[in-house]
């Protein structure tokens, strides 16, 4: 088809064939495809210019999503799904980002296990959950959780078990209920069982009110 005319409108041109149809295609698409007034454009080009105007759409899209916080590569799939993209097209600009490193799973799990330590004081298996849930691949998950201070989680889970001890004797709560709902509270959080009996081990309770 001959291309009658062409309009700009905001980050797409409309197309305009003597047949009187028309298509809508990215702006990019059009300058990178050298498309001008006048040009024949055979069916599979049109089809081609357009799969590669969504794909720029979708791209697009992502660096919204990524602009606001990271994301892993299944996260932001399932963000761009919502949108009702074209799946295969999802997968394609997917495997662009990450391959321009734009997306890296490694450094999204290294900076979320970061922060959940530091901020959170979220415990391994509350970790390894939410890394899995995010599309985290199982292999990489254990890898850098084996790396994890131990002696970080053991004084993340005493300061939150102190601040709940706290709270909790207050309540005239009796030592023994006390414990449970501080091993309940930890064992939320995600803390390995000896991590909470250690820390257990550290509180101050009254031996009297122990037996």
């Amino acid at each position: 088809m001959i291309i009658s005319s062409l309009q700009k409108k905001r980050n797409d041109v409309e197309i305009f064939f003597e047949d009187g149809s028309k298509i809508s295609l990215d702006y990019h698409v059009v300058v990178d495809n050298g498309i001008h007034k006048n040009d024949f454009l055979s069916e599979d080009k049109i089809k081609y210019l357009i799969n590669r105007s969504e794909l720029n759409k979708i791209k697009n899209q992502a660096f919204r999503f990524l602009s606001l916080r990271n994301h892993s590569s299944h996260e932001l799939k399932l963000k761009l799904i919502k949108k009702k993209y074209p799946r295969e097209l999802i997968d394609d600009a997917i495997n662009q980002l990450r391959e321009k490193d734009f997306i890296n799973d490694r450094e999204f799990a290294k900076q979320y296990i970061e922060e959940k330590v530091n901020k959170k004081r979220s415990g391994f298996y509350k970790l390894k959950a939410e890394l899995n849930k995010k599309g985290i691949e199982r292999e990489l998950i254990e890898e850098l959780l084996s790396g994890l201070d131990s002696k970080i989680s053991l004084d993340n889970a005493f300061n939150l078990a102190k601040k709940k001890y706290d709270q909790l004797i207050q309540k005239k709560n009796d030592h023994r209920k006390l414990k449970q709902k501080i091993f309940s509270f930890l064992a939320s959080k995600g803390f390995e069982t000896d991590i909470i009996l250690s820390v257990l081990d550290q509180l101050k309770f009254h031996p009297e009110e122990e037996s």
